[in-house]
């Protein structure tokens, strides 16, 4: 399971719907990405992340999510470079993404 993913690029939790960078637009395009179920978008059901993963086992889990969020950003926020992903244990069973991201051409 998927509990809110860290975006380390500074940007607050809510939706910003004038962000002030295109660095904290393009963070908050990355975690939409991150915390959307994929098929839940009508009209847009490849968006967001596969759900199959919900109660796989934690090291199959962390790979595939790893793979997806990389496949994701790639397709819908191409502004994003995902140097680095990790992973925080919250609670037994639950994994936190913690995901570190430049953006090309962006300070």
């Amino acid at each position: 399971m998927i509990i809110n993913p860290v975006i380390t690029y500074g940007i607050a939790k809510g939706i910003d719907f004038s962000p002030s960078t295109i660095e904290q637009e393009v963070a908050q395009n990355v975690r939409m990405i991150v915390t959307t179920v994929r098929g839940t978008v009508p009209l847009f059901r490849d968006f967001g992340i596969d759900a199959s993963l919900i109660d796989a086992p934690s090291a199959m889990a962390k790979a595939k999510l790893t793979a997806d969020i990389i496949r994701q950003v790639k397709l819908f926020e191409p502004r994003a470079l995902i140097t680095k992903i990790s992973y925080r244990n919250t609670a037994i069973g639950q994994l936190q993404p913690v995901i570190t991201l430049t953006v090309k051409g962006g300070s």
